[in-house]
């Protein structure tokens, strides 16, 4: 983890997969609402509603053992809110996500990166 925008554990999800509750104060509106994710915990670079902060999350090396990737994706369309896959040290495929609160399903085809 790289910058100052993830805090310093993912984020765990409290509500539903509902729309925004109107109720909610709109400082803990990420801790209850993520439409589309898997699981209780997201990282989330705005818990409070603020898009001040700036960072990456890089994983660990991984070997591509299957022909596909798919991740969710959250953060809007620009090009500076993106995931990208680096083989060998350069970018081969990148993604963003949709201009919603929440997350996108994404697929990339890397057949041509297996066992790497």
């Amino acid at each position: 983890m790289e910058g100052n925008a993830f805090g310093k554990v993912p984020m765990e999800i409290i509500g539903l997969d509902a729309p925004k509750p109107k109720s909610i104060s709109d400082g803990h509106w990420a801790e209850v609402y993520c439409p589309g994710r898997q699981g209780r915990f997201v990282t989330h670079s705005a818990p409070n509603n603020t898009d001040g902060g700036q960072g990456k999350l890089i994983s660990q090396p991984f070997a591509i053992d299957r022909r596909g990737v798919k991740f969710l994706i959250g953060g809007g369309s620009q090009a500076t809110t993106r995931m990208d896959l680096l083989v060998d040290g350069k970018v081969v495929r990148t993604a963003s996500s949709e201009d919603l609160f929440g997350v996108t399903e994404r697929v990339w085809d890397v057949a041509e990166f297996q066992g790497k």
